[in-house]
């Protein structure tokens, strides 16, 4: 959580907005609470408990943050398969909560990462690379899958293509391959 999350959490609070954080454990909501955020503990793919919490929040937007990333990034291929049913299924039960529930608009993480650049360097408006190696290609039509859901559904979203994050309570943090301290690069609901 602390690279997005708290970041975020802390920014959107100062704005004067309420918060609302879903999380699966009582220690991932110690820590929300700790930000003054309103707690509401939901499986992600328990569709009538994302409901009931999404419901019981009166969101006005929701940003999909759903991931599970690993402490450091040797570890991403253990966590890559989970990882994605969290993203696709998981975020699939959020945004069609968000749909249900009257949601405005609605805020999906993506990646800037598997772009097809074309001999030049890509930007916003570069497609994902669905069609490069295996690899490249599973990540880029998993990205591919959470644009579309959003981008062609009926409340007003918007995809953000995050890259790296460096500093503080990252993997690029001073110090995080000698004290194995990095935490996820996003909120991870954990």
């Amino acid at each position: 959580m602390e690279a997005i999350g708290q970041p975020l959490i802390t920014e959107l609070i100062r704005k004067g907005h309420t918060v609302a954080g879903m999380t699966h454990s009582e220690t991932g909501a110690k820590r929300l609470r700790e930000y003054g955020v309103e707690i509401a503990i939901a499986n992600a793919f328990d569709k009538g408990a994302v409901a009931a919490a999404l419901r019981a929040s009166n969101a006005e937007a929701v940003i999909d943050e759903l991931t599970s990333i690993p402490k450091t990034p040797s570890e991403l291929p253990a966590y890559a398969e989970r990882d994605q049913k969290l993203r696709i299924e998981g975020g699939g039960i959020l945004h069609q909560a968000s749909l249900a529930c009257g949601v405005r608009r609605y805020i999906q993480q993506s990646s800037g990462f598997f772009l097809e650049a074309k001999g030049v360097l890509a930007d916003e408006s570069s497609p994902l690379a669905v069609n490069a190696s295996p690899l490249i290609a599973g990540y880029a039509q998993m990205y591919a899958q959470l644009e579309q859901r959003v981008l062609e559904s009926s409340i007003e979203s918007v995809a953000l293509r995050y890259g790296f994050f460096y500093g503080p309570n990252t993997w690029y943090a001073a110090g995080w391959r000698d004290s194995g301290s990095g935490s996820p690069a996003a909120v991870s609901g954990d």
